[in-house]
């Protein structure tokens, strides 16, 4: 595995994790109420696997297209890294999706559209260690995140 690779599985367990965590949320408030804050010492351990195993068949995958990676997200023989990828996916696609409706063709991009979003996904604690790997998605968006970073 190439050490560029590694970085990017910290973020696919970051992902996995995260919708580990938030899905066994959303079922201890079902049960104690909405406004209850649940924390993740109340929840079971997240079962997914996170082995160099995991790593390597994602990797392989990923690289070269080999083996077959099989996703089931509530069973606890699964490939951390894989389901971590899918959810990365899921919600890269939504914030690109969401800063497309303020482009109005390469003459006009909103400015003021992009910004907040922009300048929430980098302020936010949760995302502090993956500023490079923001930075590579919304290279398009270099003009606004360039002004992002001045501020601070």
């Amino acid at each position: 595995m190439t050490n560029k690779w590694l970085k990017k599985a910290e973020i696919y367990r970051f992902f996995a994790e995260g919708f580990y965590y938030e899905a066994w949320f959303a079922h201890i408030r079902r049960e104690k109420g909405l406004m209850y804050q649940p924390t993740r010492e109340e929840c079971p351990p997240c079962p997914y696997e996170f082995t160099v195993e995991s790593a390597e068949e994602l990797f392989q995958s990923e690289t070269f297209g080999r083996g077959k990676i099989e996703v089931d997200c509530f069973s606890a023989s699964n490939n951390g890294y894989s389901i971590g990828k899918k959810w990365c996916d899921v919600q890269v696609s939504a914030w690109l999706s969401d800063l497309e409706m303020f482009i109005d063709g390469e003459e006009n991009p909103n400015f003021h559209g992009r910004f907040p979003l922009l300048k929430e996904l980098y302020a936010d604690e949760k995302y502090k260690h993956f500023h490079w790997w923001l930075d590579n998605i919304f290279h398009k968006h270099k003009d606004v995140i360039k002004i992002i970073k001045e501020e601070r």
